[in-house]
This record gives structure tokens, C-alpha cells and sequence, in this order.
């Protein structure tokens, strides 16, 4: 199951192709930037300020020269990116704290099976500018540059304890958006407002809005599609807003939202609600006496055999199915039918037990014994 992981990881890295010269100035380095780079880091924090007048200056910059937009992103750098930390989460703080306190040399050298950073603040770090990152598969190495003049304007910013405060309420929100829409897949904003006030806090549907607008700019995880009736939420258990829109409008009408205690969604959010059900009991009894697995390995398991099957299921079962299939045969190699066919059934029982979002919730048995 670890192998799994790690071929994961450096697929992910291979993405990382920037050119680092670390005797490379601080006007050098926002120099070398594209111009459409530093207008989307721009337009990002208008969108976090809801600031018509800062939209409204960097279309007007859009149309100067590249090097109009960097001396105008060089003044106002630290002002930008105290927005931007503002605005994100007590994880990426914690570890943009942690980046600066580790970075010493030019050039910080991290190997990909040791990373003291998750792959999520990794590219946050190359999506705002903040980093260049080149990643050398022969070595699994990871290169990453900052200056230390930009690393210094990012000392100071930390320093701000309003910071922290806003970062911990940003946080808040981002569990509970996600362990709402964990349970549906796909809502309306307003029912989705609804829930939110019944089961965490009062509060309104722009905040929440404005909430997953900004969540977005950090985590792709919850999306929003436009309809003529509002905005939907949905998460990216699915292709594109095309399939989210098609899923939602065959939705039954008949069948209301399944409400759940605020630990049952906490545990949806964080992925182990399935866990107290015998099947998987067993499962893991199996695992560990057949397969020998540790629990580490069996952890790897559940994420990507178990909780893949169950999200997947929900959408297309036949797809979900026939990826198991191969996912295992990949794995496990030639696996008995016995093996494949317990592992294969436990899994279906587990899934036809989880909130589905084909029934706003209910499970696939809730809704078959009505």
C-alpha cells in the first residue's frame, strides 16, 4: 500500500519544472515570473478583499507592460501576501512557519519519501509565487528556492497575531463546509446554509459563499456551479461541473436531506464513519491474517481501496467496480477468487451501509428498506 503512495507523490512532483538559479536577486526572481502569474495572485486577493477598486487596478494594469505589473507587485508585496495568509488556514500557517524556521542554505533540498511539508503546501508555495520548485526524479529530490528577501517580508508578516486568530476561524469553516458536503456530494447553497446554521453556528449564505469562494483559492476539494436558481456546492468527487449538474438534476424530489449529528459529519469529513461496522472489522482481521499487513499498510488500504470504492460507488457503481478489479489485480497481483471475492463483497456491504449521495445522505439499504 505504501508503494502506492509514493508512486503518487512522484507523479505529483513531476509537475515541478521551474529553473532555480539561487544567486538569482529579489528583482530578479519576481522578474522572471510571467505576467499572467503575477495577474492571478492580484486578481486572487481583490476576490479575498471583496475589493471592487483592487479588481478594478489590476485589469487597468493587465493592459501596461510586464514590467509595469512587477514594480506594482513588489510595492505592494507585503500587503498581498498578508491577505493571502489572512485568508488561509491554521495548517498552511503552521507550516509556512515552519518552512522559514528549516530554510537556511540558498537552496532548501528535500527528498520526496522524507517530506517535512504535505504535497498541498508544496504547491501552494509554487501557485503564489512564493517558491520556484523543481523536482529531479533520478535523485527524488525536491528544489526549492526562495529569496531571502521575500522569505524575510514573510517573517514579518507571521509576527501579526490577528493573523493566527483569522486563521483558526478560516479553519472552522473549511471542516465544516467539507464534512457537510462529505455527506451529499453535491447541495444547494441555500440548503447547505441550512445545515450549516442547525448543526455548527448561525450564520448567513453570503458568509459561507464568500467562505467557499476563498477556501477555493487554497483547496480545489469544494467547487461551486452557477445555476439560475443560485449556486450549487459540490466536491470534487466528480469529473467537472457538467457531471456535478447532471448528477444533481436527477436527484428524486421525493427524498429530503438526511441530517446527522455534528460528530457523524466530522466523521464523514474526516473518513473513518464506515469504520464501525463489522464488515469492516473483518476486513481488516483478513487483511492482517492473510496478507499479512501492517497498520500502516491497512490505513493505505482504506484510503485507497475502501473510501475510493465507496465515493466512486456513489456515482457509478459499475465504474466504481471494475476499477476495484483492476486496482486490486495491480496490487495483489493474481489474487484467488476466494481472496478477491471476499475483499470484493465486504467492500460492496460497507458501501450499500454509507450515506450515498444519490439519496441526499440516506444509505443505499436506508433507502431500500423504506
Amino acid at each position: 500500500m505504501i508503494k502506492i503512495d509514493q508512486k503518487i507523490k512522484e507523479l505529483f512532483c513531476e509537475n515541478f519544472k521551474d529553473k532555480i538559479n539561487e544567486d538569482e536577486n529579489y528583482d530578479d526572481y519576481i522578474s522572471s515570473f510571467k505576467k499572467e502569474k503575477l495577474e492571478k495572485v492580484y486578481k486572487i486577493v481583490a476576490v479575498m478583499e471583496n475589493d471592487n477598486d483592487k479588481l478594478a487596478h489590476i485589469l487597468s494594469l493587465s493592459t501596461h507592460p510586464k514590467k509595469v505589473i512587477v514594480e506594482d507587485f513588489k510595492k505592494n508585496i507585503k500587503k498581498i501576501y498578508s491577505t493571502l495568509l489572512k485568508n488561509s488556514n491554521e495548517d498552511i500557517l503552521k507550516q509556512t512557519e515552519m518552512f522559514l524556521k528549516l530554510y537556511k542554505s540558498k537552496t532548501m533540498v528535500l527528498n520526496l519519501f522524507d517530506l517535512k511539508f504535505s504535497l498541498h503546501f508544496i504547491e501552494f508555495l509554487n501557485n503564489y509565487n512564493l517558491a520556484k520548485i523543481k523536482y529531479i526524479n533520478n535523485q527524488k529530490n525536491l528544489y526549492i528556492y526562495t529569496p531571502l528577501e521575500l522569505r524575510n517580508i514573510l517573517k514579518d508578516i507571521i509576527k501579526d497575531s490577528t493573523i493566527k486568530k483569522k486563521c483558526k476561524e478560516n479553519t472552522n469553516y473549511k471542516n465544516n463546509i467539507h464534512n457537510i458536503i462529505s455527506a451529499y456530494g453535491i447541495i444547494s447553497i441555500d440548503k447547505f446554509s441550512e445545515i450549516y446554521n442547525a448543526i455548527y453556528e448561525k450564520t448567513n449564505t453570503h458568509t459561507i459563499l464568500n467562505k467557499i469562494i476563498i477556501n477555493h483559492a487554497f483547496d480545489e476539494e469544494i467547487n461551486l456551479a452557477h445555476t439560475d436558481k443560485g449556486y450549487l456546492v459540490y466536491n470534487n468527487g466528480f469529473e467537472d461541473e457538467c457531471e456535478a449538474l447532471t448528477f444533481y438534476y436527477s436527484l428524486s424530489e421525493k427524498i429530503n436531506y438526511k441530517i446527522f449529528t455534528k460528530e457523524e459529519y466530522e466523521e464523514l469529513g474526516e473518513g473513518y464513519y464506515h469504520q464501525k461496522y463489522k464488515e469492516y472489522a473483518k476486513l481488516c482481521e483478513y487483511l492482517e491474517t492473510e496478507f499479512d499487513m501492517s497498520e500502516e499498510e491497512i490505513y493505505y488500504f482504506d484510503e485507497n481501496f475502501i473510501l475510493d470504492y465507496m465515493f466512486s460507488y456513489q456515482i457509478d457503481s459499475d465504474i466504481a467496480k471494475k476499477n476495484l478489479s483492476n486496482n486490486l489485480n495491480k496490487e495483489f497481483g493474481k489474487l484467488n477468487i476466494n481472496d478477491k471475492s471476499f475483499i470484493s463483497s465486504t467492500i460492496l456491504s460497507l458501501a450499500k451501509k454509507y450515506p450515498n449521495f444519490n439519496y441526499k445522505g440516506y444509505s443505499y439499504n436506508e433507502i431500500k428498506d423504506k
